[in-house]
Parts: structure tokens; sequence; C-alpha cells
């Protein structure tokens, strides 16, 4: 062996330290003899895997395992087999077999030892670096917020654009840090935004200065919208031509941008409607709509809110443009839809492929609908609905006509789309459906409304008919809905109407509104009343039952006055003192019926409504009592005046009586106010100049008008009949004292006459030479 390892002194180390990189083999140096490990513990393989070495400082080694540094903190145990844990306040280093000791004022922070306060100041550091950041983000959000609710009251500012409340704001949002560019920016789209949510107020609709601004344009009293179109925009100065559209920023805006800026607001309503309506039927229905509202009002109407000039002027879009998008998300922003219906019967309304689809989204969408109409039209429809059940099966009729296939559209280019649209999704016969079904709804809730208003009328009526004196409580509590055919008396028929009546049995004469009914054994001291199925004058007229004994049906036999009754002496004189009456009158007697006494002596031979009575200077009214005069002489004066004219009622009826005994019978589209002769009367000018022929006849028996006369635009084939009187308060209205309370009984078209007439009052408005 020795001989082997002679003079080689590079094995003349430990076996670890030998250099085997030329080694191929040596099995065959040491036999089948290993020497690589397993090791024992605190022992791992030394160099080359030759044989097992003791770890060295700061590592361990498990059994079978090799040599490694213990993690920080920790230092190897005695036989180097395991780590052991540093006690407190010590910690170790690399390379070492003890545990170090940190003494104070240093601390062991993270196997480190470290000053005191450097621990501290950077979790102190840390802290503010995260209530800085809170902090910032809290600022931000703040100023977010700020700045959000200036720019709400910014753009609630923006409405009426004064300068000085935009001036302020602008002041805010600058200092709030937000800069020139970005605040036009956000200025900009505030003003686009409005214009295109502003809805005009419906005070501008109703104003004086759009009715006049319409009639200059057009040259028509009362223009259709599209009449005002033409005269609009496609006149020689087109209505905002010159203004900058806050959409686009280019000229030519939208009605609602050029109309006066405290008449445009956020939009509360989306009108649906049609441009072939008249300047008055859409004011006249808004008037009824206004009477119910409790606040201000701004719609969605197209022809002012849609920008006119691009359509029309420089025919840019057709309106109709993602409309299932645009239409839709309109009515749901805004949340509620209001129906101008021009009449029920055949109404154009239902002609329109616009309204028909508007009604057909509204309803899918569940949006609330509110129908309204021009007065004329509603008054028509509540005499249509009067008529009973064939009446309001003639207005289901005609609400029931809706045919979308057939529906027109101002332009070719919106029919095709909305149509498109409807075949393309539901289908022409589903839309039609859907529509006539919400207009049967509509006019069931208005039947329904009709009969509830009527009942507490009734209701109403009878409490104050006992509030007026206890003998007119045996009126009020007369069935009002239906004829008491269970009585063989034909007199007793009752009717289903309302008026103005005199109660002659209260103690202080006063009047009452009350149900005009027959008379019955029950009220004796109804002797001044009309019998049988006459109703009961009003208090102007006094009409005694000898004037009227031709309105009695057969077998009717007129009721004797109540021998009871207080009566005394009464003398009439004329201005010349000669005695024109002298009779024994009963103290409930009024003036009307001693009027009509005097108007038939021989010396007189005039008119009722000719004479007036005096006592003393002062003028008597036809509705005051002779126990209440105190007076024993009345003094008679006679007016020569003709009852032919031209009378007015209201809301808008025109009645014309020509000297010859022919009469017309029309009604306006119109709103009249007190006084009527102002009103109404440049209304007469027509039938004055003869425009307006005559369609009926008229005659007078005693105090007692009747004509009958046919009425071509609703077709109407009426019969009225009216009591003459006078009172000094028509001169409020008219141009006379002589007033017609009238009754009218109406046929529209296809419909039977009405059982119930309609009252009306006439006043005269122009007396023919």
């Amino acid at each position: 062996m020795e001989y082997m390892f002679h003079s080689a002194t590079s094995f003349d180390g430990s076996i670890s330290s030998w250099d085997l990189s030329s080694l191929r083999s040596h099995g065959s140096m040491f036999g089948n003899t290993t020497l690589e490990p397993p090791c024992q513990a605190g022992r791992g393989p030394g160099r080359h895997y030759l044989m097992c070495e003791r770890c060295g400082v700061g590592k361990f080694a498990p059994p079978g395992s090799f040599c490694h540094e213990c993690h920080a903190g920790s230092v190897p145990s005695e036989d180097r087999g395991t780590c052991n844990e540093c006690p407190l306040f010590q910690y170790s280093v690399s390379g070492v077999d003890n545990c170090l000791t940190c003494n104070l004022p240093s601390l062991v922070v993270d196997n480190r030892c470290v000053w005191w306060h450097l621990p501290l100041l950077a979790l102190g550091f840390g802290g503010l670096a995260v209530a800085s950041r809170f902090a910032w983000l809290w600022i931000r959000s703040r100023r977010t917020k700020k700045m959000e609710r200036i720019l709400e009251k910014f753009y609630e500012v923006l409405w009426e654009d004064e300068p000085n409340g935009l001036a302020t704001y602008t002041e805010k949002l600058h200092r709030l840090g937000l800069g020139k560019q970005e605040m036009e920016t956000k200025i900009s789209a505030m003003r686009a935004l409005q214009s295109q949510r502003a809805g005009v107020s419906i005070g501008y609709l109703l104003s004086a200065e759009f009715a006049q601004l319409a009639v200059q344009r057009t040259g028509q009293d009362d223009p259709t919208f599209i009449d005002m179109k033409t005269s609009f925009w496609l006149s020689e100065q087109p209505i905002g031509r010159h203004v900058i559209c806050p959409r686009d920023g280019r000229a030519g805006c939208a009605l609602v941008d050029w109309i006066p800026r405290h008449e445009r607001r956020e939009q509360t309503h989306f009108m649906s409607w049609t441009w072939k309506y008249t300047l008055q039927q859409v004011r006249s229905a808004l008037e009824r709509f206004q009477d119910n509202l409790a606040g201000p009002r701004y719609f969605f109407m197209c022809f002012f809110v849609n920008n006119q000039y691009r359509i029309i002027v420089e025919e840019m879009s057709s309106g109709s443009d993602n409309l299932e998008n645009v239409f839709e998300s309109n009515l749901q922003r805004i949340g509620s839809m209001v129906a101008i219906l021009d009449t029920w019967d055949r109404p154009l309304y239902l002609s329109r492929i616009w309204t028909v689809y508007e009604q057909f989204v509204a309803s899918t969408i569940h949006i609330e609908v509110k129908f309204i109409m021009p007065k004329c039209a509603a008054e028509h429809l509540q005499r249509q609905i009067a008529c009973g059940s064939k009446g309001v099966d003639q207005v289901i009729q005609c609400l029931s006509h809706v045919d979308s296939e057939r529906a027109q559209a101002w332009k070719l280019e919106d029919e095709t789309k909305v149509k498109s649209l409807i075949q393309e999704t539901v289908g022409f016969q589903h839309v039609n459906r859907h529509v006539t079904d919400v207009m049967i709804t509509w006019i069931g809730g208005v039947v329904e409304q009709t009969l509830l208003d009527k009942a507490r009328a009734t209701n109403e009526l009878k409490h104050e008919l006992q509030a007026v004196s206890p003998g007119c409580e045996s009126v009020a509590g007369s069935s009002l809905m239906q004829r008491d055919s269970s009585r063989s008396d034909p007199c007793a028929e009752v009717h289903f109407f309302m008026m103005t009546s005199w109660c002659p049995w209260a103690e202080d004469g006063a009047t009452a509104t009350a149900v005009p009914q027959a008379e019955s054994a029950e009220s004796p001291h109804l002797e001044s009343a009309v019998t049988a199925r006459r109703w009961r004058p009003p208090v102007s007229l006094g009409v005694g039952d000898a004037e009227v004994t031709d309105l009695a049906p057969a077998g009717c036999e007129d009721r004797p006055s109540s021998a009871s009754a207080p009566k005394r002496r009464l003398r009439v004189v004329g201005l010349s003192g000669d005695t024109l009456l002298d009779i024994e009158a009963e103290e409930t007697w009024t003036v009307g019926f001693i009027k009509q006494k005097v108007a038939f002596e021989e010396r007189i031979l005039c008119k009722p409504w000719q004479l007036k009575l005096q006592l003393a200077e002062r003028p008597l009214q036809d509705g005051e009592i002779l126990k209440d005069l105190e007076a024993e002489e009345l003094t008679a004066v006679v007016v020569k005046e003709s009852v032919a004219g031209i009378y007015a009622a209201f809301t808008c009826s025109v009645l014309v009586l020509h000297p010859d005994g022919r009469c017309a019978y029309g009604w306006f589209d119109d709103y009249w106010t007190s006084p009527l002769r102002e009103s109404a009367g440049p209304m007469q000018n027509c039938y004055i100049a003869g425009g307006e022929e005559a369609t009926g006849d008229w005659t007078v028996e005693g105090i007692t008008l009747k004509l009958h006369a046919q009425e071509d635009y609703l077709g109407d084939d009426l019969m009225l009949e009216a009591q003459i009187a006078s009172s000094a308060d028509a001169l409020q209205e008219g141009i006379s004292e002589t007033i017609l309370v009238a009754k009218i009984w109406h046929k529209f078209r296809e419909c039977e006459r009405s059982l119930e007439p309609e009252d009306k009052t006439f006043y005269k408005i122009h007396q023919w030479p």
C-alpha cells in the first residue's frame, strides 16, 4: 500500500479533500465497498459522497440527510441533529452556533436587533400613509358630491338661463377645481339634455301669446297644427332659424328652445294627439284637463319638442329613426300620457298610425293614460251616454273601429317605418285588439264615473232640500233612476233630470236645486207647479197650471189650488193710474204668475215677457212672492220687445229665432266666458250675415216657446221647449232682460231621443231690427 501511494502527494490530505475530478471509476480500488450515506444525526455526506462528515457551524442534519442552515431565530442543537429557537430578546445570525442577546434600547424585530423607535416610526409612517390615502379619498368623495350638488343646482338654474345665477355656480365649480374647458363641456351637455327633455307648459299652450302667434302666422282664426307647420317653418322667416340648437350646436332650433324660458321645464306628460287638430280643440281639451291640476304641467308635444327645423326645413330626419328605442324610452322616463280625443264618433285620433302606436306601447309597458276631450265633444259624449244602453253601445262601436294597417301618417316614410315595426313584431290584428280594449276600458270608466257623479249629486240634492225646508224632503226622496211603473196614475211618472226649482211652501221663499217629478196627493201646496209629466219651472217663471195644461197627458187633470191658502185683495194699475186688474189673489202667487193674468187682459194684450211689475219705483222679479211684498197695489209697465233674436247659452250653444218663425241651433268648439254678449258676440256675425241657414221652425204658446231643428255637425235632431221669462240679472250676460229657460231633448243619429232633457238658459245677444 505504501508503495502504491509513494510520492502521491495529492492524497496527503483527508479523503474529503481529494481531487477526484478526473476519476472515472473507483470500484476496482475499493471493491464492492460503498462509502456513501446514510449518515447519523449531525453528520452529512462529505465531498464526493465518499464518507460522512460533521455539520459545520450554524448547520444541522437529521439522520440520513444533508447538512442545512438553521432558519432565522434558531441555532443548531448540541448534536446538530435539529435547530432550537432563540429565547425572547435573543436572535441568531448566520454562521454561529449560539443565540445573541439584544439589549436595550434595542429590540428584536424580524430576527434583527434594531433601535426601538425604528419600528414605531415605520408603523407611524405606514399609518400616516394609510390615513392620508383615506383622507384623500374622503376629500375627493366629498368634493365630488359637492360638485354633483352644485351641478344639480346649476342644471335647475340653467332652465332660466339667468346670467347672475350662472356666474355664481360657475365660480363655485371653478373653486372646486373644475377647469374651464371641462366646465364648458358639462354646460353644453346639460343644455343639450334640457333641450331634449324640455316640455312646453300648459300655460303657454293656453296663452293669448301662442294663440296670437298662430293666428298671425296662418291668417286663420282657428288653424290646425298642419296649417301652423306651413306658416311656422315653410315661410320666408321660419321660426328658430337664427337660434343655436343646444343639441348639435348648429343654427336652427326646436320650437321648445324658441319659446320663453319660463314656459319650458322637464316633461311631466307625454301628449298623444294629431296635427290635424285645430288650435281651439287642443285648447278646449287642455282647459278641462287644467281644472283638475294642482300644479303646472309640461308636455312632450312633438310639434314643440322635435326639431322641426331640421325635419321640415332641412329634411334631415323623419323622426322615426330608432323608433322602438327612442319613443319607448321617452315614454318610460316621463311615466304619464295625456291623449286628446277629438270626438267619440269616428275619431280622427284612431285613424293616425302614430296615435294608434302610442296607445299600444303605453298599454304594453303599463303607462297611465288620461283621455281628455274638447268641452263640446265631452258634453256630446255625456248626452250619448244618457241615451242608455243603446247610446253606450254606439259609442263602443265607434271607438272599436281601429285599423292600424290602414292608419296614416303625415310622412309616408314615417307611416312605412311604424307599420313595418308593427308587422315585424306583434302584427296589425294584435295592435287593433289591444287598442280597442284600451278605448272600451276608458269609455267604461267614463260611464261608471257619470253614474257616480249623478248619484253624488242626487245625495247632495236631498240634503240641500232638507236644509231648505222639511216640506221639500218628499221631493228629494223620490226615485231618480227609473219610472214608477207600479202606479196606475200616468201623471206619477218620474223623470231623471235636475234643475233649479222653488219650494213655495218654504217659510223664507228660498230657492233650491230640486228633482223635477210628478205631484202627489201628499203635496197639496204645489198649486203653482207644473202638474203630471211636466217639469217644475224655475223660480223666475212662476207658471200657473192654466198656461201649461196642454203638456199634460191624456187622463191627467190639473190639481185644484188649495182652498186654505191665505188671500188678499190685489190691484194692478198702469202708469196712467188706470186699473188693469182687481182680483182676490193668493199670497203664494208669484210676480210671474200675476204678470200672466195682467198680460191677457183686453186692455193690455201683450206677451208676459213684455210686461214688468213694479212696487212703487222698484222693479219686481218674477220669483218674488206676494206675501213678501206687503202691498195691495202694483204698477204694470209694458215693454214692446219681440222674443225673436239670437241667444247664447253656456258653454257653447247658439239659438237663432228669426222673426218669420224659422230657427237654427248650433254650437261652437269654444269656451265662452262671462259676459256672453262679448265672448259669444263674434259668433253671431255669421248668422246675421246669413251665412248659416235656418234648419227648423219655432212657435210660442202663452209663455212657452217650442222649436224643432236639425244640427248637422253632430247629426242632432233636437226638440227644444223653453219658458220665456224676464230677469234684471240677465243684463249681466246679454242685451235684454228676456231669457229662455229651456229643456232640450237630443236625438243623435241612430240614438233614440233622450228621455232626460238638457237644461240651458239662453240670454239674448242680438235683437233683430
